[in-house]
């Protein structure tokens, strides 16, 4: 789960949002992240929230395809919202041979 958190939120972090999430904010977007890529269907949200901190998100699948070699990816957009501001992303993530999703982009 970590490469996929370090792959997406690494651009978010940069920027004053990102820079308020704190560890258990992306424990809890990474692991929505992961469940989204694997059971989702394309264009329906599933998101988390953080009753301490009060900051959420959510991911949404927007394109499912196979590698040439046959890996299953998804395009998705991901939303992180903290104290009333809000910063989309979008990605792409590959399933790897442990069954963990990677951002490739």
């Amino acid at each position: 789960m970590a490469i996929a958190i370090g792959g997406l939120f690494g651009a978010i972090a940069g920027n004053q949002i990102g820079q308020q999430l704190d560890e258990a904010d992306r424990a809890m977007a990474g692991h929505s992240l992961q469940q989204s890529l694997e059971t989702s269907p394309v264009g329906t949200a599933s998101g988390w929230t953080n009753p301490d901190s009060g900051n959420s998100g959510q991911t949404v699948p927007t394109r499912t395809f196979a590698t040439s070699n046959g890996t299953p990816c998804r395009e998705f957009t991901t939303t992180v919202n903290v104290g009333g501001q809000s910063q989309e992303a979008y990605g792409t993530a590959c399933r790897q041979a442990d069954g963990s999703w990677k951002i490739t982009n």
